[in-house]
C-alpha cells in the first residue's frame, strides 16, 4: 500500500517538476523574444532591468522545482531500497524549516548563478548591452 502512495506521489511532483521547467524555457523564449525586439527598436536600459526581473522570475521557479526534485529523490531511494517513508510529505518538512527572508533570498540567487539559468540570462544581457552601444 505504501509503495503505491509512493509512487502515486511521484507521478504528481515529476508532472509538477517538469511543469516548472516548462515555465522557464517560456520565461526564457519571452526574454529572447524581448531581446531581440529590444534591439530592433533600440528600447532604452528599461529593457535591461526586464532582462533581470525575468532572470529573477526563472531563479524563483527553479527554487520551487528544487525542492520538488530533493522529495522525488527521497521517494526514489525509498521505493529502490524498500525503506519507510510516510507518502504525501512535501509542504508539512518544508514548513518546519527555518525560513527567513535573507535564506530564502540565498536559495534565490543560488538557483539564478547555476550554470543552466545564468548562462543564457547573462549572455542576453551582455547581447543587450552590446546593442546599446553599437
Amino acid at each position: 500500500m505504501q509503495q503505491n502512495l509512493l509512487s502515486d506521489e511521484w507521478q504528481v511532483l515529476q508532472k509538477q517538476s517538469d511543469q516548472f521547467e516548462t515555465w522557464s524555457l517560456i520565461l526564457k523564449l519571452v526574454a529572447i523574444v524581448l531581446l531581440f525586439s529590444s534591439l530592433l527598436i533600440k528600447v532604452s536600459l528599461l529593457s535591461g532591468l526586464v532582462f533581470l526581473l525575468l532572470w529573477l522570475q526563472d531563479a524563483i521557479w527553479k527554487t520551487f522545482q528544487a525542492r520538488t526534485e530533493i522529495r522525488l529523490i527521497e521517494i526514489e531511494r525509498a521505493i529502490a531500497e524498500e525503506q519507510p517513508l510516510a507518502p504525501f510529505q512535501f509542504n508539512y518538512p518544508f514548513s518546519q524549516q527555518s525560513r527567513s527572508p535573507a535564506l530564502l533570498i540565498r536559495e534565490y540567487m543560488r538557483q539564478a548563478l547555476r550554470p543552466t539559468t545564468a548562462l543564457l540570462h547573462v549572455s542576453m544581457i551582455g547581447i543587450f548591452l552590446c546593442g546599446q552601444f553599437i
